[in-house]
């Protein structure tokens, strides 16, 4: 019996290496059609190289370059170990991306340590071979949740099958986004959180680090020091507040000279934009915006030269004031000293009363801290940082957790999920500085301005039919209504053994059921897919793709239930057959025959026509901002071609003078007048850019 056992568990594991190679098969077939790339996967690589072109800095105007200059400028960095260590340092300060956290772009940027290579081809393979690093870790992190979940059984290859093998999860692979970090993140939480469920009870679980009566004894102790200290900084705050109003002198130096644009042009008189920088004499009565901010006195400024003089202006930032004169003057130069008093904001005392209420909150969790904790905690502040949208996820998840910790009377690790997502918000803040911030950025706020009930109310069937849309695409109608039947039966389950199901919650004698642990994670990813595609930007399946693969613990759920369902009144060897053919028709419907599903394939581009390939007139550019066309067009252009930059339509009258015939490439914003020239238009509106072959007419 043993031996056939053994038998049976390398024939499954046989199949399930091959469903792995066919998964790894298709992806490395379908990788070879992969021409366009969307924008934000250049905008990828821009922000993990840290470069400034193409991500703020505008290129050089009247400058000739060629597009292999251009792609090399925006495309890539320094390729040594010191060089990537430098950039990943930068991404760590800031990724100067809000929506997106610096893990991925950290990762990529280390994976492309000695590659630098303008060919768009060798920029893919390099680039999507570390997804195919992170398909792989996927692959096996599901594996092993099923194997935990639903034990070793030839369920498994229908579950790996389907995870791996639609349209959704390719896209995923093939897409230089974070979204397959993530995948591979959210498996990896769910595995470790079953680990934990199903050892929640042991009494070896949960033993903290410092488990000893004295330390017990002296949190109080800790805590009435802490008190005392934040007391004192409030005292210190308060008694500071009797010497703000104290006029204080600072000294002014030239920090930034930019030329101004508005010179007088008839006098040829140069004017100069001067940027002072406040330089104050003390540690504690200078500027500590937000929490002590200065209030200058302009009126009082007394300049050291005569090269400057009033107006001034005050910037933003109140340290910063801004001049103006005619003559240039040297960085780092005295200009002057100015008056100024300060003024304690309200935000210095929220911030105290936050880092008292922070100081207890970790005082008593170090207590709690044990080595499930500090696992826990790591593999969910990895998906954290994954994306923001994760934390939806890691929310659900870790509630429900909680409440069945509480209802299940494990009173001795009712704070474990509690204390555990604490230590994730803080690995998360350690690990990326700025991680809270995206939570307030651009994107943040778009998707507060849609937690409406307004808005609910007037998209909520539009949402509903996109939400399904993308699902009956990428998979099939078959597997989404059985994935719904899933629902359902657990539904007619829940009801009809309620009471057993309260009982069972309520005993401390057995464990969380590994079934019902599938049936909340696929629930859970069915439930985050769905507020995700309500919340996001764009109702698009990249989004949602990282989630697949645990949405069919719900289908693996339906079909095993069923399986076991018909166990009492259908022969075995017809639930096998039959269970093999509706396994293979679900797997046939959602395999990609063609090229169609796989979105990351699609995209036209003029530029890779032969036509735009072959075309050797050079390409004048007019844009107000460099991130479009460097994502859009600058990659597909042949590499000699030659690119100039201008700055107004004025300056197309002496390009035209020089060259008989020129692509002119325009910025929607700007409207320049072409009627003295024969108009071709090649495209229009990529990007907001147009493509325009201008030629003098014949006179």
């Amino acid at each position: 019996m043993q031996q056939k056992i053994l038998s049976q568990v390398k024939i499954i594991a046989f199949l399930a290496f091959f469903v792995f190679c066919v998964a790894f098969g298709l992806r490395l077939y379908f990788l070879e059609f992969k021409q366009v790339a969307h924008m934000d996967e250049i905008l990828s690589i821009v922000l993990s190289e840290y470069n400034e072109y193409g991500w703020g800095k505008n290129f050089e105007p009247h400058k000739i370059y060629t597009a292999k200059q251009l792609q090399h400028m925006t495309l890539w960095n320094d390729s040594s170990l010191s060089g990537a260590l430098s950039d990943v340092k930068k991404l760590y300060v800031n990724n100067r991306d809000d929506p997106h956290t610096n893990l991925y772009y950290s990762l990529l940027r280390l994976w492309h340590i000695g590659f630098i290579h303008t060919d768009l081809k060798q920029t893919f393979y390099r680039g999507i071979s570390l997804n195919f690093v992170f398909f792989t870790c996927s692959f096996v992190l599901a594996f092993m949740l099923y194997v935990r979940l639903f034990g070793f059984n030839y369920f498994l290859l229908y579950f790996l099958a389907l995870a791996f093998l639609n349209p959704a999860s390719i896209n995923n692979t093939l897409f230089l986004r974070p979204y397959a970090l993530q995948e591979m993140s959210f498996l990896l939480l769910c595995y470790v959180f079953v680990r934990i469920l199903q050892s929640f009870k042991n009494t070896s679980f949960n033993i903290p680090f410092l488990d000893n009566k004295d330390f017990a004894l002296k949190l109080k102790k800790y805590i009435k020091i802490w008190s005392i200290c934040i007391i004192f900084a409030f005292g210190f705050c308060f008694a500071l507040r009797f010497f703000t109003n104290e006029i204080r002198y600072a000294q002014v130096v030239a920090h930034n000279i930019e030329i101004n644009t508005e010179s007088n042009i008839e006098t040829k008189e140069i004017h100069y934009k001067i940027e002072g920088k406040m330089l104050f004499s003390s540690s504690i009565f200078r500027d500590h915006s937000p929490y002590i901010v200065i209030e200058p006195m302009l009126d009082s400024m007394k300049f050291t030269s005569q090269v400057l003089s009033p107006p001034i202006h005050q910037d933003k930032n109140p340290r910063y004031l801004q001049f103006d004169s005619t003559k240039d003057i040297q960085k780092g130069e005295i200009i002057g000293n100015i008056a100024y008093t300060l003024h304690i904001s309200y935000k210095l005392y929220v911030m105290l009363v936050l880092v008292y209420v922070i100081g207890c909150v970790l005082f008593v969790c170090v207590r709690l801290l044990s080595y499930e904790v500090l696992i826990l905690a790591i593999c969910t502040a990895f998906a954290l940082l994954s994306g923001y949208f994760a934390l939806i996820f890691v929310v659900m998840i870790y509630f429900l957790a909680t409440l069945w910790a509480y209802r299940a009377k494990a009173y001795k690790d009712k704070l474990f999920f509690a204390t555990t997502f604490i230590y994730s918000l803080l690995l998360s803040k350690l690990l990326y500085p700025n991680y809270f911030s995206g939570f307030v950025g651009g994107r943040g706020k778009e998707v507060g301005d849609k937690l409406s009930l307004e808005y609910v109310i007037e998209n909520f069937y539009q949402i509903c039919t996109q939400f399904f849309d993308i699902f009956t695409h990428y998979l099939s109608y078959s597997v989404v209504i059985f994935g719904l039947f899933g629902l359902c039966l657990a539904c007619v389950y829940a009801l009809k053994y309620r009471s057993a199901i309260l009982v069972y919650f309520k005993s401390d004698d057995v464990g969380l059921n590994p079934q019902l642990i599938a049936l909340l994670f696929g629930i859970c990813a069915l439930l985050w897919a769905f507020v995700v595609i309500f919340v996001a930007p764009y109702k698009d399946l990249r989004y949602i793709m990282s989630i697949f693969p645990l949405l069919f613990l719900l289908l693996n759920f339906a079909l095993v239930s069923l399986y076991h369902l018909l166990s009492h009144s259908v022969p075995q060897y017809v639930r096998g057959g039959g269970g093999v053919i509706i396994a293979l028709w679900f797997i046939g419907s959602i395999m990609p025959f063609d090229k169609q599903k796989i979105d990351t394939l699609q995209g036209y581009r003029f530029t890779l026509t032969k036509e735009y390939k072959d075309m050797v007139i050079p390409q004048i550019v007019l844009i107000e901002n460099s991130t479009y066309y460097v994502s859009l067009i600058m990659p597909y252009l042949s590499k000699d071609l030659k690119v100039m930059f201008i700055e107004s339509c004025e300056d197309l009258s002496s390009i035209m003078s020089v060259y008989d015939k020129i692509d002119f490439v325009v910025n929607e914003k700007f409207e320049c007048a072409l009627d003295s020239y024969d108009v071709k238009i090649l495209y229009e509106k990529l990007g907001g850019l147009t493509s325009i072959v201008l030629t003098p007419k014949i006179r």
